[in-house]
C-alpha cells in the first residue's frame, strides 16, 4: 500500500513563473515596511513608544507573583544547617552535627517522618 503524499502543487520548481512572482512580491513588501519606517529607528525606540503597555504587564506580574507568594504553601521556619541545604533530612544533619549514634527508635521516628514530609520536629 503505497500512502505517499503528493508535494507537487507547492513544488517550487513545478510552476517557475508563479514562483518567481511570489518571491518577487514578498521581497517588495519587505522592503516597502522596511522604507516605511522612520530613519534611525531602533529597537529601543520601540520599547520607547510601548513603555506603559509594557509598565502594566510589569505590574500584572509583580501583583501575580505577590499574590502567589503570600498565598503559597508555608515554608519550614528557622536556619539549616549546611548539612540540611545539601539535601539530608533535618534528624540526620543534627545527628551527624552532634557526632551521636541514634538509636533503633529515632530512626524508625525518622523514617516514619521522612514518609509523610518534614516535621522539622527534634527527634
Amino acid at each position: 500500500m503505497d500512502d505517499r503524499i503528493d508535494l507537487s502543487p507547492i513544488d517550487p520548481a513545478g510552476d517557475r513563473d508563479r514562483f518567481d512572482a511570489i518571491v518577487t512580491r514578498i521581497v517588495r513588501e519587505g522592503m516597502a515596511a522596511r522604507a516605511a519606517r522612520p530613519a534611525g529607528a531602533v529597537p529601543l525606540l520601540l520599547v520607547h513608544r510601548w513603555r506603559r503597555e509594557l509598565l502594566a504587564l510589569a505590574a500584572a506580574i509583580a501583583v501575580l507573583a505577590g499574590g502567589s507568594l503570600l498565598t503559597g504553601p508555608a515554608r519550614a521556619t528557622g536556619p539549616r544547617s549546611p548539612v540540611e541545604s545539601l539535601g539530608v533530612p533535618g534528624p540526620l544533619a543534627r545527628w551527624a552535627e552532634q557526632n551521636r549514634v541514634p538509636t533503633v527508635g529515632e530512626l524508625i521516628n525518622a523514617m516514619a517522618a521522612g514518609a509523610t514530609g518534614p516535621s522539622g520536629a527534634e527527634p
